[in-house]
């Protein structure tokens, strides 16, 4: 159950980025889910003590969602610097 609330935290905070960041393209919109997910669930993961089989602590929550935020955060910055050169 924890994997799957840290890959719904993640794909959320993905989602939420590209709405900011005003990506209409679809890989751009499937890259920054993809890589909310995967930066929430391994920072999720090493937060709980590298385990996800029990429950899910709210450090982990925490830990997830502001890993995430700061890693899709650089990447918009990335691609936005990108597009106005």
């Amino acid at each position: 159950m924890a994997l799957l609330v840290l890959t719904f935290l993640g794909a959320l905070l993905g989602w939420i980025a590209t709405i900011i960041a005003r990506i209409e393209d679809r890989g751009g919109v499937l890259k920054h889910v993809g890589i909310g997910a995967v930066v929430a669930v391994i920072s999720g993961i090493l937060a709980n003590s590298g385990s996800f089989i029990g429950g899910l602590s709210a450090l982990a929550c925490i830990a997830a969602l502001v890993s995430a935020s700061a890693v899709l955060a650089g990447v918009v910055y990335l691609r936005q610097s990108r597009l106005s050169d």
